[in-house]
């Protein structure tokens, strides 16, 4: 059907083509076609062409000529390549597309020697070695799915009296409209899932007059995208607390639409909904 489709477009194609958009491709029977590349996809061996004033078409690469095939192996993707949409439309992942992404990361992770990121602090005191037993897949959302995972611990030596554990965690997987994970909770996670709960804690320090770094506060707060008003490393106590509440304020109205680079994603809305209880939680210690 696709070599049909291809040879209809080679028939009818007119002439007077920019020659700077345009690449002249042959097929292996010494058909020609003009058409500008829109996408590539190496894994299935397909390219998607657009010729001028016509639909865009994906075809086999395999029937092009050995030069062609060469081009379309070194070709870069630019804006003036990019199919034209409007504005308004976004890709939007089916449910279907989400639980095979998910399925597949899961069997991926399983056949992993993967390693936690130091900064997800799954594994608490005096457990400093740990080894991941199990990977299962947990909740399905709209732009990403729950991953859970079993971690057997292991103490120091020089915690010889404590003995080995187990701990089961979950995670959560956030998935960019075209498929590709952006955040992992264990590995990269959401700028939400690392600020809300630094909150929460240095809420508690302030509320027991346990020490707290102003600045550390702030650091993590612009890391992750967020404004500190008008805090700064000079401010008091009180000027602390008052400017806290203002952050956690503009967390709790803006959280559900926030990421700070592109493209967006953002965490499903019963996640945030967590987040935003213990944001709550955390404003009463202010």
């Amino acid at each position: 059907m696709k070599k049909i489709t291809l040879i209809v477009l080679l028939s009818t194609l007119s002439t007077g083509i920019r020659a700077d958009e345009y690449h002249t491709f042959s097929d292996k029977s010494g058909r020609v076609i003009k058409a500008k590349i829109i996408k590539v996809d190496l894994r299935s061996n397909t390219v998607t062409l657009k010729p001028e004033n016509k639909a865009t078409i994906s075809v086999s690469t395999d029937i092009f000529s050995d030069e062609d095939q060469a081009y379309i192996r070194q070709w870069q993707p630019t804006a003036s390549t990019q199919p034209q949409t409007s504005t308004n439309e976004k890709r939007v992942l089916t449910a279907t597309e989400v639980k095979e992404i998910a399925k597949k990361y899961v069997s991926d992770k399983k056949n992993e020697d993967w390693k936690i990121s130091k900064d997800s602090r799954l594994y608490p005191y005096p457990y400093e070695k740990y080894r991941i037993k199990s990977t299962d897949l947990g909740k399905v959302y709209d732009n990403g799915f729950e991953l859970e995972i079993s971690i057997a611990l292991f103490p120091l030596e020089s915690n010889a009296d404590y003995s080995g554990g187990q701990t089961e965690r979950t995670g959560l997987v956030l998935l960019t409209p075209d498929g590709d994970v952006k955040y992992d909770s264990f590995l990269n996670p959401h700028p939400l899932e690392t600020i809300c709960p630094y909150i929460n804690s240095i809420s508690g320090d302030y509320l027991h007059k346990r020490p707290y770094s102003i600045n550390e506060f702030i650091t993590t707060m612009k890391k992750g995208g967020v404004p500190t008003f008008g805090l700064t490393s000079n401010s008091n106590r009180e000027e602390f607390g008052k400017e806290a509440l203002k952050i956690i304020e503009w967390l709790i109205d803006n959280g559900e639409t926030h990421d700070v680079t592109e493209p967006k994603v953002y965490v499903p809305s019963k996640v945030f909904d967590k987040l935003k209880d213990s944001l709550k939680s955390s404003k009463k210690n202010f």
